[in-house]
């Protein structure tokens, strides 16, 4: 029951993370001349709602039935290696580049430089957010 409602609420998060990575990423490629908070609050929300989706999917990952089975036998299994091993890395990876990202226009000096960082590394970290959701699975919870 509680690994069902933390499914479902992880679910819907994929959905506020991708949508909070668009508006960063959109607002990194306007170059406007000031960084200003509009630009701040999309870098914010975006690392924030990854930050809020990794602790849901380490929760996911201790309370999936998955991880009753013997490691060995489900890494042979496609669907539950992707779950087990692919999704978390892929996600981890973009979890630290938008980290990353967001540390370095932090630091930027200039505002060139803060559009400049804020496109490559939220882009990358979209671009692999999109590539390790499962989306097989449903897109939204019944």
């Amino acid at each position: 029951m509680l690994y069902t409602i933390i499914l479902n609420i992880h679910n819907i998060m994929r959905w506020v993370v991708i949508l909070t990575g668009a508006y960063a990423v959109f607002r990194a490629m306007q170059n406007e001349k000031v960084w200003d908070s509009s630009a701040n609050l999309a870098r914010s929300l975006f690392v924030n709602s990854m930050n809020i989706q990794f602790i849901l999917g380490i929760i996911l990952y201790e309370f999936s039935p998955l991880m009753q089975e013997p490691f060995s036998v489900a890494i042979k299994d496609p669907q539950s290696r992707f779950y087990l091993v692919e999704h978390p890395t892929i996600m981890i990876a973009a979890l630290a580049l938008a980290h990353i990202g967001s540390a370095k226009v932090r630091k930027a000096t200039t505002d060139k430089q803060k559009y400049k960082f804020a496109k490559i590394f939220f882009s990358i970290s979209l671009i692999l957010v999109l590539a390790g959701v499962p989306w097989l699975r449903r897109l939204l919870p019944v």
